[in-house]
């Protein structure tokens, strides 16, 4: 953790430092996701989006957006993608005629559990490199500092 005796200005250096270099590794496992299958050739996050389904159940356009903390829109295309590729399907919500419910099939079923092995045995080579004390300390700095930013930002989930 950063000292509460460093200046705001050194403080400041090292989160935009630490910023570019999870761009960066993010930029890497994109790379690496496109060889799985986890990311489309036009870099489109199929896995994530698949996750989220798998893991929260069916959900809106607008609350994966939310969750994600992109533009619906952007959302909107991906989820037509998917659909389209037989990935995930529409159902209805009850609660709204008009923002149909996101769910997905017995086939983005297989493709998530195809790359979530892959993406694990990648992991997995790297994993004894690190202490899990500092894995648990990045984690939640990391998340500190997305909660922070959407916070200042305006676009806090709560």
């Amino acid at each position: 953790m950063i000292s509460g005796n460093m200046t705001n200005d050194k403080k400041t250096e090292i989160i935009l430092d630490f910023v570019v270099e999870a761009a960066r590794a993010f930029g890497i496992i994109q790379e690496a996701g496109k060889k799985i299958g986890a990311v489309s050739e036009t870099g489109k996050r199929i896995w994530a989006l698949l996750r989220i389904l798998k893991l929260y159940g069916p959900q809106t356009v607008p609350q994966i957006a939310k969750m994600r903390s992109v533009s619906r829109q952007y959302i909107q295309r991906l989820a037509n993608d998917i659909v389209d590729e037989g990935y995930a399907e529409y159902g209805k919500n009850p609660g709204h005629k008009r923002s149909q419910f996101l769910k997905i099939t017995k086939k983005g079923e297989e493709l998530y559990s195809e790359v979530y092995e892959a993406m694990r045995e990648n992991v997995e080579a790297v994993a004894p490199k690190f202490r899990e004390e500092d894995l648990n300390a990045a984690d939640r700095v990391l998340k500190s500092l997305i909660y922070e930013l959407e916070h200042y930002l305006g676009k806090s989930k709560k």
